[in-house]
């Protein structure tokens, strides 16, 4: 009976993993919203220049976060996909 629950189990995430990857492929996401501000924070982090109208609001909120995405997307080379999967993580973290 244990044997059973965990196919299912390993059946029902890997039916929403991969239905979380056809979304994101399907659908294209975009940059909407207060994302812009994120990612012009995270620029700034990186560059060290501010773009026109730039609010540093978002630094000083969540700095710890736009940190580690603007870290982590030097060697990744894209702050979207670095942004997804450091919310992923939490994401799983959360559930546990």
């Amino acid at each position: 009976m244990q044997n059973i629950q965990n196919k299912i189990l390993i059946i029902l995430f890997a039916s929403a993993l991969a239905l979380c990857f056809a979304s994101i492929y399907f659908l294209h996401p975009h940059v909407a919203g207060d994302s812009i501000s994120y990612i012009e924070s995270i620029e700034f982090l990186g560059t060290g220049e501010a773009p026109q109208n730039f609010v540093p609001n978002r630094l000083l909120t969540t700095f710890g976060g736009l940190q580690i995405v603007s870290m982590f997307s030097g060697l990744f080379g894209s702050i979207l996909g670095v942004w997804l999967g450091m919310n992923i993580i939490f994401y799983l973290l959360l559930i546990f």
